[in-house]
């Protein structure tokens, strides 16, 4: 890589992008961090003063340790842009890993500080010492005395999620529920529509949900589902109009081997001009998160009632992955039916999980989505050109939304992300487990032996790129086993590499399958 060249300058500034964004998680986490410092500062009998006194201390500490890694930080970018040679570029690179790892453990330190004083189940009243810590005063029975119900730091992040991740439009205010997982996102929706259905009533759900919310959804409504293929945006309308639905259940970005898109502009935009009575459309909009905004599809009177759901694992935790949490996005009388179902429930995230939660920024999260992205675009791209090349190989084909081949490609063109992964299909007589294992296992040994920083292991979103078997015990009602590559945030010049090391794997195994004996065998 030349110290000249646009690749290496490139590089430099996707690390800059990179050290700015941990500036922003570090001060944006430290500033909460010594507002709830300050409350413990001036509530001197919310604990014996030695316990006080020691607490303190290790806020102090913490507080230090923040400081320090921001300082860090801004050398760093000094560095970026003062010294740019290959030296400096590898050591940045080290730097960007390690500070990564101490900010995720700050967070999670920091997070257990904050919360150490409260109570799940806070006393709203006390003859000696209060049983409510830093919220001493402000507890009232019967209201806000059960965290499990209602608490402040879910209350906080929720009002910051809407404002940054949801565009604005006419009509009743869109409210945001936090709850302990994506999945347990989808059971709380599905359970609080589940009265809605009578006897007859029907629902209809996508042949490529996610295989564990269709367990969820079948297990609630059994025969009530009519399932439907989401590429299919005319059959779709045919169904709702022969069907007249009560719930329609559908993923933006389908996670199944061929990754579906459904064409949801037009779906949606269709579907509130012909919709005449109440119906539910509960979108799984995670893979895509806030670069799609399907309630702007929707005119102000309309009967159908959109439920966005989302996990927080995959990218608001901008790669730390610490805590599990979920996300649903509603508005007025559907809002209040899932704050209900949330509450029995009992599938509140805790609180020290929200506040492990970086503060939501729309502008820095979105610059993820673009590295993602771009990322993305070019492993794929040069996996594809390269097996179509191959004499033989057992790999079929490279999927992913953002390549011209895609078949949802003729109305994801224009979308800005179309996911942070793809998949890689192999051709009938080799799609099997045995052979998926075998080529994962092929490809990070080679990343072994060229010290290629490479991760096996589930999800998307992370900093670093992951190669995994996804849905391994997926039952095949509901999905089969696919090979996934979860791209990161690498440097341009990272990609180049993992270019190469996916190029040499798919080499290396086509060539051990082409045998004569397996080839005559898997025919």
């Amino acid at each position: 890589m030349s110290e000249q060249g646009p690749l290496f300058h490139q590089s430099l500034q996707d690390l800059v992008q990179d050290f700015d964004m941990f500036i922003f998680l570090a001060t944006s986490q430290l500033e909460h961090f010594e507002k709830i410092k300050s409350q413990i500062e001036k509530q001197e009998n919310i604990l014996p003063e030695e316990a006080r006194r020691e607490l303190l201390a290790d806020f102090e500490t913490t507080s230090q340790r923040y400081h320090s890694l921001i300082h860090q930080l801004t050398e760093a970018i000094t560095t970026c842009e003062q010294n740019k040679t290959r030296q400096h570029f590898d050591a940045l690179l080290v730097l960007k890993k390690n500070i990564l790892r101490q900010l995720r453990s700050l967070f999670s330190t920091g997070a257990g500080l904050m919360t150490s004083t409260d109570w799940q189940s806070p006393s709203s009243d006390s003859s000696f010492l209060s049983q409510a810590g830093r919220e001493t005063g402000i507890i009232h029975s019967g209201e806000n005395d059960y965290k499990r119900d209602l608490h402040a730091e879910a209350s906080w992040y929720q009002k910051q999620f809407v404002q940054e991740y949801h565009d604005a439009v006419f009509g009743l205010p869109v409210q945001g529920l936090l709850t302990s997982s994506g999945m347990s996102a989808m059971t709380t929706v599905a359970t609080a529509l589940l009265p809605e259905c009578g006897p007859e009533d029907k629902i209809m759900v996508g042949e490529n949900s996610y295989f564990q919310n269709k367990y969820v959804l079948r297990q609630l409504f059994g025969g009530k589902i009519t399932w439907f293929n989401e590429m299919d945006t005319s059959a779709i309308l045919d169904n709702v109009a022969k069907y007249h639905p009560k719930i329609l259940f559908l993923d933006t970005l389908c996670n199944t081997p061929l990754i579906p898109v459904p064409d949801i502009t037009t779906l949606i935009q269709a579907l509130a001009q012909n919709i005449k009575e109440k119906m539910y459309l509960v979108l799984d909009n995670t893979p895509l998160s806030s670069t799609l905004q399907p309630l702007s599809y929707l005119p102000t009177l309309s009967h159908i009632h959109l439920i966005r759901i989302e996990s927080l694992v995959k990218f608001h935790q901008f790669g730390f992955d610490q805590i599990t949490g979920g996300m649903i996005l509603a508005q007025g009388s559907t809002a209040r039916k899932m704050w209900y179902a949330r509450m029995h429930l009992g599938t509140n995230i805790a609180h020290t999980s929200a506040l492990t939660l970086p503060k939501p920024n729309r502008k820095k999260l979105e610059q993820r989505f673009t590295r993602f992205e771009r990322n993305a675009q070019i492993l794929s791209q040069a996996l594809e050109e390269h097996v179509r090349g191959l004499t033989w190989t057992p790999i079929a084909n490279i999927l992913y939304p953002g390549l011209a081949s895609h078949p949802a490609y003729a109305w994801t063109k224009s979308h800005p992300f179309h996911g942070a992964f793809f998949t890689i299909a192999f051709k009938f007589g080799f799609r099997h487990v045995l052979v998926y294992d075998a080529f994962l296992a092929l490809l990070l040994s080679k990343a072994k032996k060229k010290n290629v920083d490479l991760n096996a292991g589930t999800s998307f979103g992370f900093d670093t790129t992951r190669a995994y078997l996804s849905a391994r015990y997926a039952e095949s009602r509901d999905g089969s086993p696919f090979v996934r590559i979860a791209v990161g945030t690498e440097t341009l010049f990272e990609m180049e590499t993992l270019k190469q090391l996916f190029i040499e794997t798919v080499d290396a195994f086509s060539l051990s399958f082409k045998l004569p004996q397996f080839l005559n065998h898997s025919s």
